[in-house]
């Protein structure tokens, strides 16, 4: 793509996971056809333009571990509010466009694999570079698709129904998340209710204007969502250099998907 050459093959390889992120990334490049049913789903779809801390992409010149943890959990934030969002209004969720400080591979590297030119940072970052896209497919798939989601270029393909062409543009959500709050907006969409629903911008606290038991449901939800990214220099040689995303960072008191209560700042710790 960088180079304009026109492909007569893509393999995708260097994956996390071999099943879910390959057909994932060929879906982000558009270049899966899907039945017509995947690109006109009857509830909508729901999407934003996400906020990026461009400042801590090589802030001295070297993309380190933590401003790469901190650019990406930010995103996070976003997307669990996004998540929120469209659970309440019975929207399908359009992945955002992230974007990564670093580059992931099995063993340590210096922010990209050796032997390829990929510039730093990288935007787009295919999901599965976050995201856990196998407990995606499992959780929120059926017939090898997500039903619950969908890839980041989803808007821009041209398999898309030319009805879904105009979405309906906000600047941002609603501050609160109470059906009085959402009123207007569904009365918004109720005239179009096909329409995708584009925000300008996410905040990071929808999550946090739940009740308490639908944030329960939402954290058991996204809990599992978060993958890890590897790999830096050991500091143990009985843990990898491997640090998890947790989507829940900027929660105080918050447990992670291994146990670990977090009623200090969120901090890089490697492993398990």
């Amino acid at each position: 793509q960088r180079h304009r050459h026109e492909p007569i093959a893509v393999h995708p390889t260097f994956l996390p996971t071999p099943g879910a992120s390959k057909m994932h990334r060929l879906r982000e490049a558009t270049l899966v056809d899907d039945p017509p049913e995947y690109y006109s789903p009857p509830q909508g779809v729901l999407a934003y333009t996400p906020r990026v801390r461009l400042d801590l992409a090589r802030p001295s010149g070297v993309m380190g571990v933590e401003a790469h943890m901190v650019m990406v959990h930010e995103q996070l934030s976003q997307l669990r509010s996004a998540w929120v969002l469209a659970q309440k209004l019975g929207r399908v969720l359009v992945l955002p466009t992230l974007t990564c400080g670093l580059d992931r591979l099995w063993w340590e590297i210096n922010g990209t694999i050796p032997g390829t030119d990929t510039p730093l940072p990288i935007s787009p970052c295919p999901a599965d570079l976050v995201l856990d896209l196998e407990v995606l497919m499992r959780n929120h798939g059926r017939d090898g698709r997500l039903v619950a989601v969908r890839e980041y270029s989803f808007l821009q393909n041209p398999r898309l129904p030319a009805e879904l062409r105009t979405p309906i543009t906000l600047p941002r959500p609603p501050s609160s998340l109470d059906e009085a709050s959402l009123v207007p907006l569904r009365a918004q969409l109720a005239a179009r209710p096909a329409a995708p629903l584009l925000f300008g911008e996410m905040p990071p606290d929808l999550y946090e204007k739940l009740p308490p038991s639908e944030r329960q449901q939402t954290e058991r939800t996204l809990l599992v969502w978060a993958a890890f990214w590897c790999c830096t220099k050991r500091q143990n040689p009985k843990v990898r250099g491997a640090v998890w995303y947790d989507i829940f960072w900027d929660q105080p008191g918050h447990v992670d998907r291994h146990g670990r209560v977090w009623n200090e700042s969120w901090r890089v710790i490697l492993g398990p």
